[in-house]
């Protein structure tokens, strides 16, 4: 039978260590430097037994070259080979404890005990080598648990090594863009929570005031005020005496809480559903207080309906027009808190007009006159504006007046202050219920006005003289040589109606 190629690539046996192998008569192994002295006879008796055939060249390689007289002696070449293999090994060696530092490398067959990878001379099967017959490494392939580091080298250099070591860096990046998502998913949910709050409950819209249009908002803070009934004061009444009759108006939910009416003067209270009192209070004798009163920081609220006129033969026009006050009222220099009256526009120029001898503003109006309000805190607004309506309400009425005689009343001279009676005269009509309310000396000058817009001259001095002070008044024509002809429709009209009314009265003005 002929030498296969596994016989002739070892025909002196293998390595115990690496599994490479063997040189002729050597006492080391070339390829890891582990020795083989020990076990050398060993193998050349194994080799005698298996190679019965003397003739073949392998034998004499096996026995060494016996002509040269170095059979038992280590050459300086085989030294050298050791030395060579020997560092090898361990360069071999480094190198799989570096791939062994890698998570991806099993390590169970590469790192194990001295006792598995260093395998006992003594526990090694002994090498069968035969002709015929393929010489075999005595590690079985692809079992490397217990391989020396050259076989295990051997065995595994085709297969490819894999790395999986994580970059620090890359890590970091990947746990960072994983943040940054949950943290958007967690925002974008918040918002839309928020969106749905805003849907479902109104949560987050403006108060229906912010965004009322002006109008509107005007709208809803226009406070009504609707004054239903009136109330007359009883004094003059029930003293049977000439002095004038007042009158106020005030609303269905106010009343009536007290009504006093004496010889010397009269008193009324009324009361609001939430507490608040406006009293009216006339004193027919002057009375003086031993307080100090004043009405401090006074403002007007509301101009009042109120136009003195005489009374008991003393005129008191010259208080001029009234209005409503609001101010702090301090007695003897305490304060009593916001107090309204019913004062002359003067008195918030000067206190000349202003009356505080009862202890409240008033006036003085042939009697002392007090028409105030000195509201609690806390009232509404829909009370304080019923006040200012109330105390802007006050009027004098003649119901209880002893009239003289109504042409005496009309023949009464007055004085004319505008520059006419009637402006319109000579452009419009006047109605006969609007003349009517003219006094007969008032309806003499307007009729006569028509004449002298003219120029006509009048031989009456009064006449005359009266016209004489207008600016607007040029005399052109003599009474005589007037022609009635230049007036118009409206101003014949005007003319006829007055005279009529004049003849109807008697006026003692129609010559």
């Amino acid at each position: 039978m002929s030498e296969t190629s596994e016989d002739k690539r070892a025909p002196f046996g293998y390595c115990t260590q690496c599994g490479e192998p063997l040189q002729v008569n050597a006492k080391f192994c070339v390829h890891c430097g582990a020795p083989t002295t020990d076990d050398q006879d060993n193998n050349e008796s194994n080799s005698d037994e298996a190679l019965p055939n003397s003739n073949d060249p392998s034998s004499d390689l096996a026995e060494g070259n016996s002509e040269d007289g170095a059979t038992n002696k280590i050459s300086v070449d085989e030294v050298i080979a050791a030395e060579q293999a020997a560092e090898r090994s361990v360069e071999e060696t480094s190198r799989i404890s570096s791939v062994a530092d890698s998570p991806t490398v099993p390590q169970s067959g590469l790192i194990q005990d001295e006792a598995t990878t260093r395998i006992p001379i003594s526990d090694q099967p002994p090498l069968q080598y035969q002709a015929g017959q393929a010489s075999r490494s005595p590690f079985t392939p692809g079992d490397t648990a217990e391989l020396p580091v050259a076989e295990t080298l051997r065995q595994t250099a085709h297969q490819g090594v894999s790395y999986s070591a994580e970059d620090p860096k890359a890590t970091k990046s990947v746990k960072g863009k994983t943040i940054a998502i949950i943290a958007g998913i967690v925002v974008a949910l918040i918002a839309l929570a928020i969106v749905l709050a805003v849907f479902v409950f109104g949560v987050g819209q403006p108060s229906q005031e912010a965004t009322d249009s002006p109008e509107q908002t005007s709208s809803q803070q226009e406070i009504v005020v609707e004054l239903t009934d009136t109330y007359s004061t009883q004094f003059a009444t029930e003293n049977s005496i000439t002095y004038p009759t007042f009158s106020f108006k005030y609303p269905s939910s106010w009343s009536l809480t007290e009504e006093l009416v004496t010889a010397r003067g009269e008193t009324v209270e009324l009361t609001s559903s939430d507490g608040a009192v406006i009293q009216y209070e006339q004193r027919a004798q002057s009375t003086s207080s031993a307080d100090s009163v004043s009405l401090e920081d006074m403002e007007k609220v509301a101009d009042a309906s109120f136009v003195p006129t005489a009374v008991q033969g003393s005129d008191y026009s010259d208080l001029g027009q009234f209005i409503v006050a609001k101010g702090t009222l301090n007695v003897n220099g305490r304060s009593e808190g916001t107090c309204y009256a019913l004062v002359p526009a003067s008195a918030m120029h000067s206190t000349m007009d202003l009356d505080l001898r009862c202890g409240v503003p008033g006036f003085w109006y042939a009697s002392t006159i007090t028409f105030t309000c000195q509201p609690s805190e806390g009232i509404s607004e829909q009370t304080t504006q019923e006040i200012i309506a109330i105390l802007a309400s006050f009027t004098e009425s003649n119901a209880a007046a002893q009239p003289e005689d109504e042409n005496a009343d009309n023949n009464e001279v007055t004085t004319i202050t505008d520059d006419y009676v009637l402006p319109d005269s000579s452009s419009r009509t006047y109605s006969e219920s609007e003349l009517r309310e003219l006094t007969n000396y008032e309806l003499y000058i307007a009729r006569n006005e028509i004449f002298a817009r003219h120029g006509r001259m009048f031989n009456n001095e009064d006449l005359q003289a009266y016209f004489g002070s207008k600016d607007w008044y040029h005399p052109t024509v003599a009474a005589d040589d007037f022609d009635e002809s230049v007036f118009n429709s409206s101003e014949k009209q005007n003319i006829e109606t007055m005279a009529k009314i004049e003849n109807e009265r008697g006026s003692q003005f129609i010559s």
